[in-house]
Order: structure tokens, then C-alpha cells, then sequence
């Protein structure tokens, strides 16, 4: 929309005027072409002008929230991911070694490539709105949010990804994928040890990106 906002009015506002100006706001681009069809004093007609303007200010999807709306969805993308090995976790242990190795090998490259853009895209975005200079309450939400992914990744990389190695030792990898799994991997050692590390670092992922999850949320709500 185009034109600029007028300042509010210090004029007395009639009970039914908020009313009124939203009908004819309703589908309408421009309330200016109809004021001129209804008698209006000046003081109403300002007053109408202002309410249409805050009106069509609550219905654009304005940049800021366009990125949160991003952010949310990476943060939505990570959390759902750790949630879903978490929430596997009690079933797969009434599996046997062969099928557990199997069944491990499956996540690959989906969840690879899910958590890359999710987790690596969420920290990313994160840092770019501290840097923007976000309010005061903000920016500790989002402070919080980015400091639970930072855990939630160095977790990864401590406890998670070393086992990694022993599940896809069977699984033809090339490139990129065999140079990435092949960093910081653990010599192959009890099945069921591994099983637990590998298990219980995901339950605590998905805690932490809930957590960061829900700080963003409190963020853009501020």
C-alpha cells in the first residue's frame, strides 16, 4: 500500500466508527475513493484514514515477519527431527543386533541432509537477527534459542556423530559422505553401548531444540 500513515488523531471517536471503517475496509485497496461518497466531517475523515491504515498494517505480511516465519520453520525442522529419533528410541530397543544395524543405516541421507539445513540454517539465521539488533527482550529469547542449538550441535559432534561410523560401516559411501562420517568416528565396540549413547544423545538433542524452539517462539511474540 502506498501513501503514508497519518498520525492518530485527538479527536473524540464515536462507539461505532471503528466498526465502520472496518467494513469499509474489507476488500477494499483504497478507503480514500470512498470518502468522498460519504459525508464525513474532517475530524471523522482523519480519524477514518488512521483507522484504515492501522487496519491494512495488521493485514501485511511485512521482511521481519517473513524471517521469523523462516526461522520458526528451521527451528520446526530440527526439533522434529531429533523428536522423532527420541521418540523411536523405545521401540528399537526390543530389536536384535542385526536388524538394530539394519534399521540404523535408514536414516541416511535424509536425516543428513535435514539436520544441514535445518540445524546449520537455524544458528546461521539466529546470528543474523542478534546482529540486526533485535529489542533488549528479544534478543535475550533469541540468545537463549541460539545458545540451546549451539549445545545441541556440540552434542552432536561429540556424542552422536562418532558412532555414526560403526552403523553405516555396511553402507557404500563416496565423496563428500564417506570424508564426513569419517570425521571424529569411534572404533566399532558393543552394540548395545553404542545403541545407548547414540539413543540417549538424541533424547537430549531433542530437548535442547525444543527449548530453542519455544525461546524463538517467546521471542517473536515479544
Amino acid at each position: 500500500m502506498s501513501g503514508k500513515r497519518p498520525l492518530e488523531p485527538k479527536v473524540a471517536r464515536p462507539a461505532d466508527l471503528t466498526r465502520h471503517v472496518s467494513t469499509i475496509c474489507q476488500g477494499r485497496p483504497h478507503a480514500s475513493l470512498l470518502l468522498g461518497s460519504r459525508n464525513f466531517s474532517p475530524e471523522l475523515e482523519e480519524y477514518t484514514m488512521y483507522v484504515y491504515y492501522v487496519h491494512m498494517d495488521q493485514q501485511t505480511l511485512t521482511m521481519p515477519a517473513v524471517i521469523n516465519l523462516i526461522v520458526l520453520l528451521l527451528l520446526a525442522v530440527t526439533m522434529g527431527l531429533s523428536l522423532a529419533h527420541a521418540l523411536e528410541f523405545p521401540g528399537k530397543l526390543r530389536l536384535d543386533e542385526p536388524t538394530y544395524r539394519a534399521v540404523q543405516a535408514i536414516y541416511y541421507p535424509g536425516f543428513t541432509i535435514g539436520g544441514l539445513i535445518g540445524e546449520f540454517g537455524g544458528m546461521l539465521a539466529l546470528v543474523a537477527l542478534l546482529v540486526a539488533g533485535p529489542s533488549a527482550e528479544r534478543f535475550w529469547w533469541i540468545a537463549a534459542a541460539l545458545g540451546l542449538l549451539i549445545v545441541g550441535h556440540a552434542t552432536y559432534w561429540i556424542v552422536t556423530h562418532p558412532v555414526n561410523a560403526a552403523w553405516l560401516k555396511d553402507t557404500a559411501l563416496s565423496g563428500p559422505s564417506a570424508v564426513f562420517f569419517a570425521l571424529f568416528s569411534s572404533p566399532d565396540a558393543d552394540w548395545r553401548h553404542m545403541r545407548n549413547v547414540w539413543e540417549y544423545s538424541h533424547v537430549a538433542r531433542s530437548g535442547l531444540h525444543m527449548l530453542a524452539f519455544v525461546c524463538f517462539a517467546l521471542a517473536v511474540m515479544h
